[in-house]
C-alpha cells in the first residue's frame, strides 16, 4: 500500500533523510539557543463589583472583557510609557503600542480578576513593565470613578435646584390659597411631596460625598519567572521539523530516482520475464580454482542463480529463436562469463 511505499522510500533514501534532518536540527538549535532569554512578570488585579463604592450607577455593568482591552489600550500604555521613562530598563522612548505588545491579560472564569503578564528581555524590565501598566490602569480607573461620582453629584445638584424651585412655587400657592379650600389642600400635598424628594436627593448626595471612590486592588504583585520552558518546546519543534523535512526530501528524491533496484522492476520495464539475477561471486583464493562458480562454490548463491538460469533457458518455450538480454549494473561484473 501507500504506507509501505512510503516506508520503502525512506529506507532507500535513509542517508538523505538523516543528512537533511541533521542540517535542519543543527541550524534550528543554533537559532533557538542564540535567542535571548525571555522573562515574565505577573500581577493580579481585582476589579470592583457592579454598584460597588460611591458614584456607582444602578445601570453600570463591569464587563471584564472590556476591562481587559482597557488594560492593554494605548491610553494606559501611554501613561505607562511616561512612568517607564525614568527607569533604566531599556524601554526609554519606546512607542506605547510596542509596549502594549509585551502585555497579555487573561480573565479567570467566574472571577473579577484581571491577570496581567508582562514579557521582557530581563527580570528588571519585565517587573517594570508590569508595575507601570498596573499603576497606570489603577490610576486611570480611579480617575474615571471620581469623574463618574462628580457627574452623579452634578445631576443631583440640578435636581435639587429644580426641587427648590418646585418647593418655592408650592409655598407661594399655599400662601395665596384660601384656608380650607381645595387649592390649599393641593398646595400642602404638593409641598409635602417636594420636601420628601429634596430629602431623598440630599441623602444621596451626602452618601456620595462621604463614600470612598471604588479602586482596583492589587491581589498579587509582580513575580518574575524565566521562560525556561520555551527553549525546550522550541527545540522539540526543531527536531520535529527536521524529521519532516528530511522525510520530504527523501520521498521527493526517491520519486524522481528511476534506477532499477528489484527484479520485478526489470520485468515491468522490459515486458519480459526475468530468468535469473546472478550475484557477484567472491574471488576464490584456492590454487585449483577453475573460475567456474558451480565448481569453485557449488553451494553458493551465484551457483544457485546459474542453475536457475539454465532451467529457465532450457525450459522456456519462448527462448528458441528469441533474444536473451544479459546486463550488469556495473562494468566488469562477469557478463561475458555468462
Amino acid at each position: 500500500g501507500e504506507l509501505g511505499d512510503f516506508a520503502d522510500a525512506l529506507r532507500r533514501q535513509a542517508w538523505l533523510l538523516l543528512l537533511v534532518a541533521a542540517l535542519v536540527a543543527v541550524v534550528g538549535t543554533a537559532v533557538v539557543l542564540r535567542r535571548p532569554a525571555s522573562w515574565t512578570s505577573t500581577a493580579s488585579l481585582l476589579v470592583p463589583a457592579d454598584g460597588e463604592g460611591a458614584g456607582a450607577r444602578s445601570d453600570s455593568v463591569v464587563d471584564l472583557n472590556t476591562e481587559r482591552q482597557v488594560l492593554r489600550s494605548e491610553t494606559v500604555a501611554t501613561v505607562a510609557a511616561e512612568r517607564l521613562a525614568g527607569e533604566d530598563v531599556g524601554l526609554e522612548g519606546v512607542d506605547p503600542r510596542d509596549l502594549a505588545a509585551h502585555i497579555a491579560v487573561e480573565v479567570p472564569v467566574d472571577t473579577r480578576v484581571l491577570r496581567l503578564t508582562a514579557t521582557g528581555d530581563s527580570a528588571a524590565q519585565a517587573r517594570s513593565l508590569a508595575r507601570a501598566f498596573v499603576s497606570a490602569y489603577r490610576d486611570l480607573r480611579y480617575l474615571q470613578g471620581v469623574a463618574d461620582r462628580n457627574g452623579t453629584i452634578d445631576v443631583l445638584d440640578r435636581e435639587l435646584a429644580e426641587a427648590d424651585e418646585d418647593l418655592q412655587a408650592a409655598n407661594d400657592d399655599l400662601a395665596s390659597a384660601a384656608p380650607g379650600s381645595v387649592a390649599e389642600i393641593t398646595a400642602r400635598s404638593r409641598r409635602s411631596l417636594v420636601i420628601d424628594r429634596i430629602g431623598a436627593l440630599q441623602e444621596d448626595r451626602g452618601e456620595l460625598l462621604a463614600g470612598a471612590t471604588p479602586q482596583v486592588r492589587v491581589l498579587s504583585g509582580s513575580a518574575t519567572t524565566t521562560g525556561s520552558d520555551v527553549p525546550v518546546r522550541d527545540l522539540a519543534l526543531v527536531v520535529l521539523a527536521a524529521l519532516v523535512l528530511g522525510a520530504v526530501a527523501a520521498v521527493v528524491r526517491d520519486r524522481f530516482d528511476d534506477r532499477v533496484r528489484e527484479p520485478l522492476a526489470v520485468e515491468d520495464a522490459l515486458g519480459a520475464p526475468l530468468l535469473a539475477a546472478i550475484p557477484a561471486a567472491a574471488s576464490s583464493t584456492r590454487s585449483e580454482a577453475t573460475e567456474l562458480v558451480v565448481v569453485d562454490d557449488p553451494t553458493g548463491p551465484a551457483a544457485d542463480a546459474y542453475r536457475q538460469l539454465r532451467v529457465g533457458v532450457l525450459g522456456s518455450p519462448e527462448i528458441p529463436g528469441g533474444t536473451l538480454l544479459l546486463a550488469g549494473v556495473r562494468g566488469g561484473e562477469g557478463v561475458a562469463g555468462v
